[in-house]
């Protein structure tokens, strides 16, 4: 079997240079809309976070528009002063709106990632299934589960602190005349956080402590990096967590079946999951036609 199909998510190929490994990493993001369309059994639990998010949009949304935008364009007016001219006015009320928009979609996002956590790791979960013919984390006893929430609540922590004094001393950053610099900084030190938190699902199932998944990020940055910068993008429009999600675990499996990050996947499973990458679910297809026949 040829590794290096260029119809996988990416080339593991190591001479490849990071812009490559970069545009790599935006293109396993976005694949992760290919992924779902594709499959009608990620489509329907998909769909309850995109309902929840429509929800949680239109409530948002109707509440501004009832009781945020007066207050807020009076507020903006205010600032202006009383004798300002005519035109202050629509601009306070065009940047109301602006202000009320940005809040409801950042609001949106916030809370329906909260809200349908469980949900994408359900999705996760049942992508990886897909891929492998199997679940990784069958078998799994109470004791197992409660190990992996103290992991995973471990792995959380380190990442938040290592996240914040980052973002920390980028911010202050900000406020000096180096923000020319740090604004780029900034960007890709949250495109690194985001890809993390995606990543965490599949970290997570195949027992990824908090050193290794350092380590997984330290050797795919350029990698990383542009799978981080579109899910930051993609982030600021609602319905698109479910897609990132698979694209992340497809993205973690493409590497794991190449040995390039620890997973659980034995011979068998690596073998399985680059033929079923290398079409979405064509070969599985084929192969399940195959067998119905010579049943």
């Amino acid at each position: 079997m040829n590794v290096s199909n260029p119809q996988l998510p990416l080339d593991p190929g190591a001479a490849a240079g990071a812009p490559f490994r970069f545009l790599a990493g935006v293109r396993a993001a976005l694949e992760g809309v290919r992924g779902v369309l594709a499959e009608p059994r990620l489509r329907g639990l998909a769909l309850v976070p995109m309902a929840v998010h429509l929800l949680l949009l239109a409530g948002l949304l109707g509440a501004g528009m009832k009781w945020g935008v007066a207050p807020l364009a009076g507020t903006l007016e205010g600032l202006f002063g009383a004798s300002a001219p005519h035109w202050l006015s629509w601009l306070a009320r065009g940047l109301a709106w602006a202000l009320l928009l940005l809040g409801v979609l950042l609001g949106t996002v916030v809370v329906g990632n909260v809200v349908c956590d469980p949900f994408y790791d359900l999705l996760s979960g049942r992508t990886e299934a897909l891929l492998l013919g199997r679940a990784v984390d069958e078998g799994m006893t109470a004791l197992s589960i409660t190990a992996g929430i103290l992991k995973e609540g471990v792995a959380t922590l380190v990442r938040l602190c290592i996240w914040a004094p980052g973002a920390i001393l980028l911010f202050a950053l900000s406020l000096t005349p180096a923000a020319v610099v740090s604004a780029p900084l900034s960007f890709a030190w949250t495109a690194l956080f985001a890809a993390w938190e995606f990543l965490s699902r599949s970290f997570g199932r195949h027992g990824l402590g908090s050193r290794a998944r350092l380590r997984v990020l330290s050797s795919h940055k350029a990698l990383v990096l542009g799978f981080g910068a579109a899910a930051v993008v993609l982030s600021f429009v609602p319905f698109t967590a479910p897609f990132l999600v698979v694209g992340s675990t497809r993205l973690f499996l493409a590497l794991a079946a190449r040995g390039q990050v620890p997973s659980l996947l034995q011979e068998a499973d690596r073998q399985e999951v680059l033929a079923v990458l290398a079409g979405w679910g064509r070969t599985r297809g084929r192969r399940r036609r195959g067998r119905s026949g010579g049943g």
